[in-house]
């Protein structure tokens, strides 16, 4: 008898014809007959004489279940999906059977946790049953953050990148723009982007990502302009340097020749050079840098008055020039204990015309010459005595005064064509010269030659080669000088 084995017939036999079996606790004649329980039988066999024999059979059972022994299984993680089960038994010819796998699979993997039965079956057919729990461990790390202290701003060009959680025994793994890779919890980083985040709990290998943003603020201010009012000059010693930014808010610094950090968009300067100007956004550092030269034009302008051949005859008219000098205004002044010694024409050009005064006293010139451009002026000075031709003044204080030499300038003003007619009252040598007003120097001479007295000579200015403005017409005769003014229109 076994497990599988629960009843098992008794067959007696005999080979004398006729014999009856009876086995104690049947009914006679009752062979083979079925017992559920080990022990002794007996029976007893009959023959039809009435002679009887007694016999006995042991009934043996095995009923013993197998051994059964289950390892102790891993836990259930995030990096440990699947297990296997196993279970093991010292008796011989013993078939392990997990439920819901085929019989004889032994160990089996799995990859749920749960309650997992195994069964041991014995070649008797017992078996033993067992069961054993996997368990599962996939916490993930708690209240993982990602964070960073942007963001990069010209002023600060490394930010930090931190993580963090509230689980312990964890690691951490950034990756970001670049190629970067770092495995420690906090990193420094000096290009914007997405950084993210892996944290693993190292007890399971479950972890949490997420990620932080660094941001980049380099913006400039914008249409940075800067520009001075200069050049200095004679009539402005003090340049205004002026900056400026579509900005709000921007902040300026200047530097340059006697100027250190003025702050101010807007600076006074009285030395010439190249000065720079910072304009810095304040919210992020970034700046722009220009620069803008001052110049200085302190030339002075030449001043030269022309000197004539010789000295003017005693209260006579004439004419004195200064070297042109373009862009200039021209201011004369005379001084002289003589007052006959005068201005007549031409005090402010550069070609003036006067009268000299008595014999032996001297009139002093003083021109100052004025550059319009930058305002600076430069004088110059020159003596003249007015001295009696030689050996004429006796003559002079007896003989009569010629008559004065007739003239006439027309039209005046005029547009293309001046005429100028004279006459004189006696022969000689006349000579008629046109002169530039404000440049000082001759531009014609019409005329230069004997005349005859009485006879009155036309000559034509053709104003066609000449400039707009004043220009004078210089009569020499008879040791006189007359002069009139003609203006040149256009």
């Amino acid at each position: 008898l076994t497990c599988d084995r629960t009843s098992i017939n008794l067959t007696a036999s005999s080979t004398t014809v006729g014999t009856t079996f009876t086995w104690t606790g049947r009914t006679a004649g009752q062979n083979p007959i079925s017992v559920t329980a080990p022990g002794k039988y007996y029976v007893t066999a009959t023959t039809a004489n009435g002679c009887s024999s007694i016999d006995s059979v042991t009934v043996a059972q095995d009923i013993n279940k197998p051994n059964l022994t289950i390892a102790t299984p891993q836990v259930l993680t995030c990096d440990l999906k699947s297990i296997n089960l196993t279970a093991s038994s010292g008796t011989p010819n013993t078939t392990i059977t997990w439920t819901g796998f085929a019989a004889g699979q032994n160990p089996v993997s799995v990859n749920t946790y749960g309650k997992y039965y195994v069964t041991a079956t014995a070649a008797n057919g017992c078996f033993k049953k067992d069961s054993v729990t996997v368990i599962q461990n996939i916490t993930l790390p708690a209240d993982v953050q990602a964070s960073n202290d942007g963001p990069l701003i010209c002023t600060k060009t490394m930010v930090k990148i931190t993580g963090n959680t509230t689980t312990g025994n964890v690691s951490y793994a950034w990756t970001g723009p670049g190629n970067f890779s770092v495995t420690t919890k906090d990193a420094n980083v000096n290009t914007k982007g997405t950084y993210s985040l892996k944290v693993t709990n190292n007890a399971n290998g479950c972890y949490v990502t997420t990620s932080t943003t660094v941001d980049q603020n380099i913006t400039p201010p914008a249409n940075v302009q800067v520009s001075n009012d200069g050049p200095l000059t004679c009539d402005n010693d003090i340049v205004t340097l002026q900056g400026r930014s579509d900005l709000g808010g921007a902040t300026y610094q200047w530097t340059g020749p006697g100027v250190n950090n003025e702050s101010t968009a807007t600076i006074f300067v009285t030395k010439p050079g190249t000065y720079t100007l910072l304009v810095t956004n304040p919210g992020n550092g970034c700046f722009v840098s220009t620069k803008t030269e001052v110049k200085e034009d302190k030339k002075r302008p030449d001043a030269i008055i022309n000197a004539p051949a010789a000295m003017p005859e005693p209260l006579t008219e004439d004419v004195i020039t200064a070297q042109t000098v373009v862009n200039a205004t021209y201011a004369w002044t005379l001084t002289s204990p003589d007052g006959s010694w005068q201005m007549i024409d031409g005090d402010k050009a550069a070609t003036l015309i006067y009268q000299s005064g008595n014999a032996g006293v001297n009139g002093t010139f003083e021109l100052i010459v004025t550059d319009r451009g930058n305002g600076c002026q430069n004088t110059a000075r020159l003596t003249l005595t007015a001295v009696p031709a030689t050996n004429t003044m006796a003559l002079a204080a007896k003989a009569p005064k010629a008559p004065p030499v007739e003239y006439k300038t027309y039209p005046n003003p005029f547009v293309d064509k001046a005429f100028i007619t004279f006459k004189s009252p006696v022969n000689g040598k006349v000579t008629v010269e046109i002169y530039n007003a404000l440049q000082g120097h001759m531009e014609k001479l019409l005329f230069n030659q004997q005349v005859r007295s009485g006879e009155t000579y036309k000559l034509t200015l053709d104003g066609g080669t000449l400039p707009a403005g004043v220009h004078f017409c210089v009569i020499k005769a008879n040791g006189i000088t007359y002069t009139s003014r003609l203006l040149l229109v256009r």
